[in-house]
């Protein structure tokens, strides 16, 4: 029986307040640079054997990633689209990666030593699928070792996980992983399944890895297999601030950063429940200094009190103007997200969350926004705002019959399209003439996009308001949630 044919994946999920490592920064012969999130060594090519390796990346969210390849000489290529990439997909039990059209794809077949790095536009951080496919030749019968080394803390819940995924009938799955310490380990079943442009395989085996390691798939006959790594970076950086939160003697919620920065009244929303990687932007419209903190359950994380993207918005009765005067953090893993500003009083505070992407088949995403006490006395309304990336979804926002029970209503509060009373709980707007900036670039709102304008007088406090996320029948696609907060 042959043992050559393979998918290699690789998971890697950070904890909150760990550090990311430094990321290597990467030259295009296009002049394109980016930094760097992982870095594979393929095996060496031979001159008189020669080989060819297909690199594809795909991301989780709707940012666009990028594959690099540098080879013996010094040269690096780099590609940020493809379209057979875009018929590859991932699942397991753990995460998921949908066909994508801004999925990356390289090759490497120059003779020595090549290398892979992987990235983003804008270095945005996020969780990347990368499937390297190769193939023993009659002419190269030896085995073959990659290095792979991640730009991101080993320090996880979620333990690094090689998998194998046979593509030939005929074979069967054969892996040999050794971590930094040199202990190594052979892989075990497990289920997944690849789908890459021409074929799909089910048939994998997994073992855990470190974040730096050497996998060697074993030479038993000549034929094809593939490599892949899946992989999140992004969470506290070497800027962070420790974090602790905690239930406020006056009913609300306290935020510690460090011993540098301490707020009362801090507002809170809860992210889904799920394993996608959430950039979250935090602006305030009065112009004071921002603060943001993932926490896990018990209250404990990393603040970030800065940026250098540029963001802004301009929404109904909400202008702010592009800059990088924001604090900004990824969440991994950590789905509590706590802010304030720095001066410790009352904030008017837009959130962005983006990462997130609805399928077709009647995902929803549920974000949960805790009514503070600080909030009621403000006796603002909570502005919730959902923006399609693209034209190809229709977002809904929700809440339920309990939630909507608590504004006198006996059915569900729901908003299909802004500004159309019959579609839309309340007084909207429509959104074609608003807009807000991310990373830099502007995202203008359209005719199918849904707000909801809730007033919050008469709540219970720090009850949790569960507003969710949806796609209208047939639409699909990313969008980015904004929520309007306002606390004294």
């Amino acid at each position: 029986m042959r043992r050559f044919s393979l998918l290699l994946l690789f998971t890697l999920m950070l904890l909150p307040g760990t550090l990311a490592q430094s990321a290597a920064q990467v030259q295009c012969l296009d002049e394109t640079t980016f930094s760097a999130q992982a870095s594979i060594q393929l095996p060496e090519i031979s001159a008189d054997a020669p080989s060819e390796y297909r690199i594809t990346t795909l991301r989780s969210d709707d940012l666009a990633p990028l594959v690099a390849v540098t080879n013996a000489e010094g040269d690096t290529f780099c590609n940020g689209g493809s379209d057979s990439a875009t018929l590859y997909e991932f699942s397991s039990s753990e995460i998921s990666f949908t066909p994508s059209v801004l999925a990356a794809q390289e090759f490497a077949f120059d003779p020595g030593q090549n290398s892979v790095q992987i990235g983003a536009e804008n270095d945005a951080p996020g969780s990347y699928l990368v499937i390297i496919e190769g193939a023993f030749y009659p002419e190269d019968l030896r085995d073959h070792t990659y290095t792979i080394d991640i730009a991101a803390s080993e320090d996880s819940t979620l333990p690094a996980r090689a998998l194998l995924f046979a593509l030939d009938d005929e074979s069967a799955p054969s892996l040999q992983l050794v971590n930094a310490a040199g202990e190594s380990q052979e892989g075990q079943p497990t289920e997944a399944q690849l789908t890459t442009d021409i074929e799909i395989s089910e048939r994998a085996i997994s073992g855990e890895i470190d974040q730096q390691a050497q996998i060697t798939i074993p030479y038993d006959e000549f034929g094809r297999y593939a490599l892949a790594l899946i992989f999140s970076t992004g969470n506290a950086t070497e800027d962070s601030l420790a974090a602790s939160v905690s239930e406020s003697e006056l009913g609300g919620l306290d935020l510690r950063c460090d011993e540098t920065i301490f707020i009362e009244n801090a507002l809170e929303i809860v992210l889904p429940d799920d394993e996608q990687a959430y950039t979250v932007t935090a602006l305030d419209a009065n112009g004071e200094s921002p603060v943001l903190a993932a926490v896990d359950a018990e209250g404990a994380g990393f603040c970030e009190t800065s940026m250098d993207a540029t963001y802004g918005a301009t929404l109904p009765d909400l202008d702010i103007p592009a800059s990088q005067s924001g604090a900004q953090l990824v969440a991994n893993e950590a789905r509590r997200i706590v802010a304030g500003n720095q001066e410790n009083f009352g904030a008017d505070m837009l959130l962005l969350v983006e990462g997130a992407v609805l399928d077709a088949e009647a995902e929803t995403d549920t974000y949960q926004v805790r009514i503070t006490p600080g909030m009621l006395d403000a006796g603002a309304e909570l502005e919730v705002y959902a923006i399609a990336l693209t034209t190809e979804l229709d977002a809904v926002l929700s809440l339920d019959l309990q939630a909507s029970a608590l504004f006198g209503e006996e059915t569900a509060i729901i908003c299909d399209n802004a500004g159309e009373g019959e579609s839309c709980y309340g007084q909207n707007t429509l959104l074609n003439d608003y807009s807000v900036t991310l990373s830099a670039e502007p995202l203008r709102g359209y005719e199918l996009d849904a707000s909801l304008r809730l007033p919050l007088f008469g709540l219970p406090d720090n009850t949790y308001l569960p507003i969710t996320v949806s796609a209208n029948e047939g639409s699909s696609g990313g969008y980015v949630l904004i929520l309007h907060l306002v606390t004294q």
